[in-house]
């Protein structure tokens, strides 16, 4: 439909939806080329192109491929004279931004600079384009540079938008705030929002909109006054955009609802099936497309007010009128079923989307007859018949020649916990019911939200002790561990400057140039080549003294996980330097960073190879190390140990003595409880997989130092792993 020529009073509904990715559809946007269509951005790491595929599908024309983690923030720059197709940004996880054509499967470019995930992107004027991360900044790039970092957020990044014709720039934060910038410097905090600003929308000049979790719309002046506060969301709000008048707006969100703004009021909202919306964009034609996390597109479009009669859902799931339940199931009635002859006008209405179940009561029968939408056939289909049942998501009860009640069954409704939690600097929400299995919530969330196997234990006991939970239950397994400790934090801005600082205090033959540093560092971003003139440069700096020491132990940390660096370290004479540094260093963090150093090798083969072939001095040196330090060293040292017994599990050829030996007498030097439960994991893993191990330990009346472990655990982890070993060696 020419939005030229739209109807005035219209409302959405579904045209068509369908499987776009194979995990979330994290974000999408229109396409400049070609115009009509549609790009898609995922958490299986894949960008994807569609156009119109007739009136009611979409066809995949383009897969872009580069990516190693998710996609999570698109923009698109118009065509120009060195990109005729234009130009499609793409953030990742993996820190960096690509840029692909349509001429190509893989990128064309790739910018550099962010420490962490690229969580939103925005285009301007002559090529310009603004990135926000999770590393608590924003940065403005223009001709591949950036041109100027935006630092000023106290956490995540979240949204961005440029006005486009002033020299202006918004960020919007997980700090509840959004910055207006000019030329770099901050103008203007905007306050308000009580929790993270998820999406931005210029309207004007001097106005623009923002969304959050706190489940508002904020409609802002740029001299800094909040207009007008929008309610109607009833969970955090993750994607805003215009409609094609430039002015009303459209949102979604965590509540499965897509909800549409004119004139400041909520004027629908429509319930889509799948759990999660996260981004919603206006197409050419009027359109909007909305992407969701089980990888479905949703395509709605407008439809005169006069074709059907439905009710909005204003209200909560949990409070639906029959009325307002009209609006979520494209209405229910006591009208008689039709026949052939006779269809009833709810029938011949198009469904909102695949699945969507449409109740009628048949007045010969007395029951309620269940029809469902299936949209390759574009049919109401009839299902089954239902009394005093349950039918999809709504229960009845009473059911007598129509329903008097109808609710919908509790395990929909609201949890009954819901907490906002702040994980490595991001807001989550985590649900809980009574009656479940924290452990299992928590290993569901650390699954859905991609985050590491460490954070399972502290959620699991942060449910428990803000819940009314009376019993812990075991997790599922502690062990055998399958997967290795790895270290990958960094301030990469910190880094730097504490290299350009030291490098100015190093005698002079130790020195390099600023800009080899610069160069340097961009090993911390894991690129696929690395070049003569870093090896030479990273080689200068881990040979500084002990005092300037730990930048370059900090940058080797993260550089040894570059396949350049770990085919060109992976040796014994490089394992002899980290060993001499932790015999002989002064320094706890050198001694800490060393062992975090040969725990990121475990990644790759290189450097596994290097690990076994060295393993009886790593473990003598290492457990020396742990038994006369601090508790972060005893940490990481029996992180170490726990990744050698990963090994062990996978078939690896441990010297089992020294290992076992090394263990117990680290065992008895330990007073961390984080460090006590990573040994313990260890010695479960290489027991489940070597009996000699196992009757080392048992000979070492290994149940004895359980029993004394017990009495200072400290959290519920470490007291359910020590009763599985008891139950092991008992």
């Amino acid at each position: 439909m020419d939005p030229l020529k739209e109807p005035s009073n219209y409302k959405y509904s579904v045209k068509f939806s369908y499987t776009a990715h194979s995990s979330d559809v994290r974000v999408l946007k229109a396409a400049v080329v070609p115009e009509d269509g549609l790009i898609t951005g995922s958490r299986d790491t894949l960008v994807k192109v569609w156009v119109p595929d007739g009136e009611r599908a979409f066809k995949e024309t383009h897969v872009f491929v580069g990516p190693t983690k998710y996609i999570a923030s698109l923009c698109v720059l118009p065509s120009s004279t060195q990109y005729p197709s234009g130009l499609i940004l793409a953030g990742s996880n993996d820190c960096s931004i690509y840029g692909f054509t349509l001429d190509s499967t893989e990128p064309i470019l790739r910018l550099l600079g962010h420490s962490d995930t690229v969580c939103s992107l925005s285009a301007g004027k002559f090529g310009t384009i603004v990135s926000g991360s999770w590393d608590k900044t924003a940065r403005v790039w223009s001709g591949q540079q950036c041109v100027l970092v935006l630092d000023g957020h106290q956490q995540a990044v979240w949204a961005t938008d440029m006005f486009p014709t002033q020299n202006l720039i918004l960020t919007g934060s997980a700090d509840h705030t959004i910055r207006l910038w000019r030329s770099g410097t901050c103008e203007k905090v905007f306050t308000g929002h009580e929790d993270c600003v998820r999406g931005l929308a210029v309207i004007s000049d001097m106005k623009f909109l923002s969304c959050s979790n706190d489940c508002t719309v904020r409609l802002w002046q740029t001299s800094g006054q909040c207009l007008d506060v929008f309610r109607s969301h009833t969970d955090y709000i993750y994607g805003i955009t215009l409609l094609s008048n430039g002015q009303d707006f459209a949102t979604c969100g965590e509540d499965q609802t897509i909800k549409i703004w004119k004139n400041g009021h909520c004027v629908q909202s429509l319930l889509l099936a799948s759990k999660t919306l996260w981004s919603v964009t206006c197409l050419k034609n009027g359109d909007l497309a909305v992407g969701s996390s089980d990888g479905t597109v949703y395509v709605l479009g407008k439809t005169p007010m006069d074709s059907f009669d439905i009710l909005d859902t204003e209200a909560t799931m949990s409070d639906m009128s029959v009325d307002q339940m009209q609006g979520v199931f494209g209405g229910l009635s006591n009208v008689p079923v039709p026949d052939a002859g006779n269809a009833n006008s709810q029938l011949l209405r198009q469904g909102f989307y695949d699945g969507e179940q449409l109740l009628c009561y048949d007045e010969e029968s007395g029951e309620i007859q269940v029809f469902e939408w299936n949209s390759a056939t574009a049919i109401w289909k009839k299902k089954k018949s239902a009394k005093d049942g349950c039918i999809g998501d709504v229960a009845f009860e009473n059911i007598d020649k129509g329903f008097s009640q109808m609710k919908i069954k509790k395990s929909q409704m609201k949890k009954d916990y819901e907490f906002n939690v702040d994980v490595e600097g991001v807001m989550y929400k985590l649900a809980y019911n009574r009656g479940e299995n924290p452990w299992t919530v928590a290993q569901n969330f650390v699954a859905e939200h991609n985050l590491l196997p460490d954070h399972v234990s502290q959620i699991a006991d942060y449910l428990m002790k803000n819940t009314a939970f009376s019993e812990t239950p075991m997790p599922v397994e502690y062990y055998p561990a399958k997967t290795y400790i790895i270290y990958l934090n960094v301030n990469v801005v910190g880094l730097r400057a504490k290299l350009l600082e030291f490098v100015e205090l190093v005698p002079k033959e130790q020195q390099v140039t600023a800009s080899a540093i610069d160069t340097l560092v961009l090993l911390a971003y894991f690129p696929e080549e690395v070049n003569n003139e870093q090896m030479a440069c990273l080689e200068t700096v881990i040979n500084w003294s002990d005092e300037y020491l730990y930048p370059a132990l900090d940058l080797l940390r993260l550089a040894v996980r570059c396949k350049g660096i770990c085919s060109r370290v992976g040796n014994q004479e490089f394992v002899n330097h980290l060993l001499h540094i932790l015999k002989t260093t002064n320094k706890s963090v050198n001694r800490l960073l060393v062992i975090k150093i040969f725990c990121n090798l475990f990644e790759f083969e290189e450097g596994e190879k290097v690990l076994l072939q060295s393993q009886v001095k790593i473990y003598d040196s290492v457990k020396s190390t742990v038994c006369s330090t601090d508790r972060n060293v005893q940490k990481s040292g029996t992180a170490l140990f726990l990744n050698y017994s990963v090994l062990a599990f996978y078939g690896k050829q441990i010297d089992i003595n020294s290992y076992c030996l090394n263990m117990v007498e680290m065992l008895n030097a330990l007073v961390d409880t984080e460090a006590v439960f990573r040994a313990l994991v260890a010695i479960g893993t290489i027991c489940s997989c070597d009996t000699v191990a196992h009757e080392y330990f048992r000979k070492a009346f290994f149940h004895i130092i359980l029993y004394k472990f017990k009495e200072m655990a400290d959290s519920s982890k470490l007291r359910a792993v020590i009763d599985l070993l008891l139950e092991d060696f008992k």
